[in-house]
């Protein structure tokens, strides 16, 4: 499957190196572990060195394998489906326990938004302050898939979670890379640097190029139309 992108705003200078990694890229730590137990480099080998260890009492009739998770299905497939996005530039986020936050950074290829709690509601909001990394990118893919938030452990830990969620995605549907996550109601502060792995997308069906398009209808059409606004005064008492 093919996905094709375009920048929200092309006078930026946003350079899409800075918004995502390539397909397919594994974590330094994961290439370089080796696929058997013990640096081995075949099962014949391991088995050959190990043979009195297999019969032995202390093994419990359950053997884990002789391979590393090199070989395991769900982090090969991960690494074949996902689409990871990066930090394009050093940003400052400051929390507290009331569900306020402040944050600054350098680059115009993100904006930082905040969801107040009455969208949400008491399920997240009680104990999240819900923020939107919005990058100067779009997706679309040339085939109808689903695409899926997963949190970017892998390849890099953070201080928040992704906000969990499924979106059907429609071959040639404009979808904004715009990462909703879920920060802790704690005093904190954060420093997140350039080129640090800030989410991660799964797609149901592997991306094999990534493609550069020119969506300016669809920009215009998305954000050109005039919108009411919402005042204090359409609050409930």
């Amino acid at each position: 499957m093919k996905i094709y992108y375009d920048f929200k705003d092309n006078n930026v200078g946003t350079e899409i190196e800075d918004l995502v990694l390539p397909l397919k890229t594994q974590p330094k730590w994961y290439k370089t572990l080796p696929a058997f137990l013990f640096g081995f480099k075949n099962a014949a080998s391991l088995i050959k060195a190990g043979w009195d260890d297999i019969f032995s009492d202390d093994q419990a009739g359950a053997n884990s394998g002789f391979t590393t998770i090199k070989h395991c299905p769900g982090f090969t497939g991960l690494f074949k489906h996902s689409l990871v996005t990066k930090f394009p530039a050093e940003t400052f986020l400051e929390t507290n326990t009331d569900g306020q936050f402040r944050a600054t950074t350098s680059t115009k290829s993100m904006t930082i938004l905040h969801h107040p709690e009455e969208q949400f509601g008491p399920g997240l909001g009680k104990d999240w302050i819900v923020i939107k990394f919005n990058l100067n990118i779009g997706i679309k893919a040339s085939q109808d898939c689903t695409v899926t938030s997963i949190d970017p452990v892998i390849w890099n830990n953070q201080p928040y979670k992704p906000c969990p969620g499924i979106v059907e995605l429609k071959k040639n549907k404009l979808f904004s890379l715009n990462q909703i996550v879920l920060f802790p109601k704690i005093n904190a502060k954060y420093i997140f640097k350039p080129d640090d792995i800030m989410m991660a997308y799964a797609f149901s069906k592997a991306p094999t190029e990534f493609i550069k398009s020119d969506f300016t209808h669809d920009y215009n059409r998305l954000y050109n139309h005039s919108r009411g606004k919402l005042t204090n005064n359409w609050k409930r008492n």
